[in-house]
């Protein structure tokens, strides 16, 4: 799959939780959302300044709308590996540990934290489950 046919599927099934999504599909998708992520916080500084109130709320109503269909893709992955989607809610803590720890400066449970977003990136990367699972057939 390419990175413009991923960015399609992705954003034609924006908020489709079920069925299946390859590997290629997920990963040009999450590396579309960061290059846009990167863009919208310049553009969003470009035009009301850097750290400010408007731009901050600007950038976050962006990144809001990127939220359901990278959630989606997410659970469509794990469901390829013949996984739940909700497993992917195990990175909440780690991006919590993280912000924390940016923002206190040293937070003694990051390290703890990231731990639980490790299976969650191995799961995503993982090869899909070859045969017909529970959340449909296998995509090659």
């Amino acid at each position: 799959m390419t990175f413009t046919q991923s960015i399609s599927i992705c954003l034609q099934k924006y908020a489709t939780f079920s069925g299946r999504a390859s590997r290629s599909e997920y990963w040009w998708f999450i590396l579309f959302t960061w290059i846009l992520e990167i863009l919208s916080t310049f553009v969003a500084n470009a035009f009301f300044g850097v750290d400010t109130l408007a731009a901050m709320v600007a950038d976050g109503l962006f990144s809001l709308s990127l939220l359901i269909p990278m959630l989606a893709v997410g659970a469509r992955r794990l469901h390829d590996t013949n996984r739940s989607g909700w497993y992917q809610l195990l990175a909440i803590p780690a991006a919590g540990g993280i912000v924390m720890a940016v923002d206190v400066g040293a937070n003694p449970l990051w390290g703890l934290t990231v731990l639980f977003w490790i299976p969650v990136v191995v799961w995503h990367a993982s090869k899909g489950d070859p045969a017909e699972n529970k959340h449909g057939v296998a995509l090659n």
